[in-house]
């Protein structure tokens, strides 16, 4: 009984408590059946513990329909078996950004869309459940698509454009080739005329190559020289060098009780030094014999080329005159046969350039507008499709920024709530604590005065049993004087004076209900205790 009392304004805290938390999920619930984004909250099976009616009429279901029902229900069978895959781990890190999933609806269309998850705790601080703010991106796949395909309309539109520009390049490449076929044969033309001023040409350079050969031997007389000239140098200087070595090589002898280590390596140095001196020495001496052969060499060949040159020269001359006389008139007939050839195929080519020049500039004048007309067109679906994209990234924008603004404030309230549950917990606590311990003192106090009680009744009881031992003595002992009493009276003899007789009677009888009286009293108190 004492417990019951203790614990029944507890309860009624909790119930006033649990009452404000539920109007508060109410009017959270409210609130976010307010929110113009797509809500759905999952159980930590993956089922759907709540949707609001955005998240409803996005997929037609009545919300007897979706509720305790697997989320996966509502997903395409690949989607199904990924997220199944991938809800512990969103469990376990707490969010998810991004999430793509198809959905079906209840007329079995499929909703495109992506999904922002993050955990929610109850009020002991566990995981409960995951919230999902769903943005259906149907439309903007829609769009990507119908992006894409314009992209590639515009690529095919600029493949034909490119193929009719390759099939006018390839008539102004044949034209190009036909030009040059006649290029060619002019070329041809002007080639034997070459031809044939070469073969006078070659005449006049062998002459020249005669006096070439006797330039090179002159040339090779003065290399020589000038060769013979740098190995003198280099011998002055490798004179100098071994002067300077010889210096050296005193200096490192004058120091080479201090430096013995070094000495060695300068003297090896030495060594090599002088082999290179020697090498070059002996190099000298061969460059001076090679230099005398040269001399000599130079001088036979000078005598044969001087007479060769001699020979040939009245040689060239008699064939030179003849080949000459010749060669002009020659010369001045296929001038004449490939001056008139020239004329008539510069004409003609002339006349085909500008019919192929003007035939492909109109070709090209129009493949230009069409480009122009497609990169114009181009440029608008770009900037359709950046209008549409920005449109979308604001409206997207504006929305996750309420939704985050409505979750942080439901975060707050239910920071809120929490804090004010943990509190009144608290006090409601200590308060039981504080009644726990003063229930404890008045047990204890109950128990010292059931002792005390049990003491006194004890002792009552025994006082009561020795009154009553006493009072049956009592009892017992006047019983007999006035059993004797009465027999007396009975026994009371006729001859006495009848007022004695009377006197006496009446005061036996007075004591007699006297002791009576005090016999029935003492007896009442007796049973009474």
């Amino acid at each position: 009984m004492t417990t019951s009392k203790s614990t029944a304004p507890d309860s009624v805290i909790v119930y006033a408590a649990s009452t404000q938390s539920r109007n508060r999920l109410e009017r959270k619930l409210q609130s976010i059946e307010d929110l113009p984004a797509v809500y759905v909250s999952l159980d930590l099976k993956g089922r759907i513990a709540y949707a609001n009616d955005a998240w409803l009429n996005l997929l037609g279901y009545d919300r007897l329909e979706a509720v305790t029902q697997p989320y996966t229900s509502f997903l395409t069978k690949d989607c199904a078996a990924a997220f199944q895959k991938q809800f512990p781990s969103i469990l376990e890190a707490g969010y998810v950004k991004g999430l793509e999933l198809g959905l079906v609806s209840k007329e079995g269309k499929l909703v495109l869309s992506s999904s922002d998850g993050r955990t929610a705790e109850d009020g002991e601080g566990n995981v409960s459940k995951v919230i999902f703010i769903v943005r259906d991106i149907t439309g903007e796949r829609a769009a990507q698509s119908a992006q894409a395909q314009a992209k590639a309309e515009l690529v095919r539109s600029l493949d034909n454009a490119n193929g009719e520009l390759y099939k006018t390049n390839e008539a102004l490449k044949r034209k190009m080739q036909e030009q040059k076929a006649l290029e060619s044969d002019l070329e041809k033309a002007r080639d034997d005329i070459k031809a044939q001023m070469q073969e006078r040409i070659k005449c006049e350079g062998q002459l020249q190559d005669a006096k070439g050969q006797l330039g090179q031997a002159q040339a090779e007389k003065r290399f020589l020289e000038s060769e013979l000239a740098k190995v003198k140098a280099e011998h002055s200087k490798v004179s100098k060098e071994q002067r300077r070595l010889d210096s050296e090589v005193q200096k490192i002898r004058s120091d080479a009780g201090r430096l013995s280590e070094a000495g060695k390596n300068l003297e090896d140095q030495l060594q090599k030094a002088r082999s290179e001196l020697a090498q070059k020495t002996d190099y000298a001496g061969r460059m001076e014999a090679e230099h005398g052969k040269a001399k000599a060499e130079i001088s036979r060949l000078s005598q044969e080329h001087n007479t060769k040159l001699t020979q040939a020269n009245e040689e060239h001359q008699a064939r030179l005159a003849s080949t000459v006389k010749e060669h002009t008139a020659r010369l001045a007939q296929v001038e004449q046969e490939h001056q008139a050839k020239l004329s008539s195929a510069v004409n003609e080519h002339a006349a085909k350039l500008s019919q192929v020049q003007a035939e492909h500039q109109s070709r090209f004048s129009a493949v230009n507008e069409q480009l122009k007309a497609e990169a114009v067109k181009r440029q608008q679906l770009e900037e359709e499709i950046k209008k549409a994209k920005q449109q979308s990234a604001e409206e997207m924008g504006k929305a996750r920024q309420h939704v985050e603004e409505e979750l942080k404030k439901a975060r707050q309230q239910h920071d809120a709530l929490k804090a004010e549950s943990v509190s009144k917990a608290q006090s409601a606590e200590e308060r039981l604590q504080r009644e726990l311990a003063d229930r404890k003192k008045m047990e204890e106090e109950l128990r010292r005065l059931k002792n005390e009680l049990d003491k006194a009744q004890g002792a009552s009881r025994k006082s009561q049993d020795e009154k009553k031992a006493a009072l049956a003595r009592l009892s017992n002992d006047l019983q007999a004087p006035i059993t004797a009493l009465e027999a007396a009276l009975q026994q009371v003899q006729p001859g006495m004076g009848e007022e004695s007789v009377k006197a006496g009677l009446e005061a036996l009888k007075q004591n007699a209900a006297q002791l009576k009286a005090v016999a029935a009293k003492a007896s009442e108190t007796a049973k009474t205790g």
